[in-house]
This record gives C-alpha cells, sequence and structure tokens, in this order.
C-alpha cells in the first residue's frame, strides 16, 4: 500500500468527455500525464530530498516511483548500502486502459513524518500542473 502519495487524476466528468473522444487523443493526454508524472513530479521530488539535505541512506528518495494504468508490478530498489526492499504500491488494479490516474509516491513507512515536516511530494505535485496543461496543449497542436 502506497504510504505517501499523490494522484494526478481527471474529474468524472471531464474523464467522461474524454471517453467520447478517439482513442489517439486519449493517448494524447494519458502520455502527457505520464510523463509529466515521471519527468516533472518524481525527478522534482527526488531533486527537493537531495537538495534539503533530507537523505540519509537513500531508501525514500530511491522508493519514489509511478504507476499508472493496470502495471502493478513489483518494484524493487536499494539504498545506498545496498539494501534491498519491495516499493511496490499494491494498489488494486485500474482495468481501463484509458482511466486517466497516474500515481506518484513511496510505500517507505515514514514517508508521510517527512512529507509533513519537509514537503518534498505535493511542492513538486503542485509545480506540475501547468507544466502538464503546456505538455497536452504540445501534442495536441501535433496530432
Amino acid at each position: 500500500m502506497a504510504r505517501n502519495s499523490v494522484s494526478i487524476r481527471m474529474s468524472n466528468e471531464l474523464r467522461r468527455n474524454l471517453n467520447n473522444l478517439p482513442n489517439d487523443i486519449k493517448r494524447i493526454v494519458k502520455g502527457a500525464m505520464i510523463e509529466v508524472a515521471i519527468v516533472k513530479i518524481e525527478t522534482v521530488a527526488k531533486q527537493t530530498l537531495t537538495r534539503e539535505g533530507h537523505v540519509d541512506t537513500g531508501r525514500l528518495r530511491s522508493s519514489i516511483h509511478t504507476r499508472y494504468g493496470n502495471v502493478n508490478t513489483a518494484y524493487n530498489y536499494r539504498d545506498k548500502n545496498g539494501n534491498i526492499y519491495d516499493g511496490t504500491f499494491k494498489l488494486a488494479p485500474i482495468d481501463d486502459m484509458y482511466r486517466f490516474q497516474v500515481w506518484v509516491g513511496t510505500n517507505v513507512e515514514y514517508a508521510g513524518y517527512i512529507e509533513r515536516r519537509f514537503p518534498y511530494l505535493i511542492p513538486a505535485f503542485v509545480s506540475s500542473k501547468e507544466h502538464l496543461v503546456r505538455k497536452i496543449r504540445s501534442k495536441m497542436r501535433r496530432y
């Protein structure tokens, strides 16, 4: 189960409207969401932890990853001492390929404590919203 995560979700109304569009456009929107999650949210959260000096073993930073669609595969990571951990979110699978939801987070038990004291994930998410809109617009222009 994810201990600390953010989810890019669309409202039910927007999701219904998108589901009525051609599959090509659905793929563009979903692709932009995944790209922003990985490139922007995940990366910025990891950089913030490092820059602010909140990395001891590297376990929390290494555990932050992205999950989307119906992919519920195992996610293993290592801390800087070489210890291996299971970072799988263990969320209920999402069956619909075009369900517009992307998760970025960690299952490390102390992640929520760090987030409350030294925010790293929520600010990364908030700062990515405009980037997501620009990314979708850019991809739609090429469509």
